[in-house]
């Protein structure tokens, strides 16, 4: 029993990780488009381009709350985004 459970948290953590690094990859082409067209890129974005970059590039959870209209995602890349602008 401690066998197929260990196979399935194993399983998990594989698909996790092959998520985060596809998230990351595709990360990092949005934020080339977001460095060249500018922080108003940010409310012409799709909410799950969006998610990705709240993700996998600012390290919030905040994204991934259910119910969250794309105005309300717009506001919170918007400020991580300025808060990562601050720090650099």
């Amino acid at each position: 029993m401690n066998s197929a459970k260990e196979a399935r948290r194993k399983a998990r953590e594989e698909k996790d990780r092959a998520n985060e690094i596809a998230g990351l990859a595709e990360c990092k082409e949005l934020i080339e488009k977001l460095s060249d067209k500018g922080r108003t890129y940010l409310s012409s974005m799709k909410v799950s381009e969006l998610k990705i970059l709240i993700r996998y590039h600012f390290r919030s959870s905040e994204g991934s709350k259910a119910g969250l209209l794309k105005t309300d995602v717009v506001a919170i890349a918007t400020a991580l985004y300025d808060a990562s602008m601050i720090d650099v």
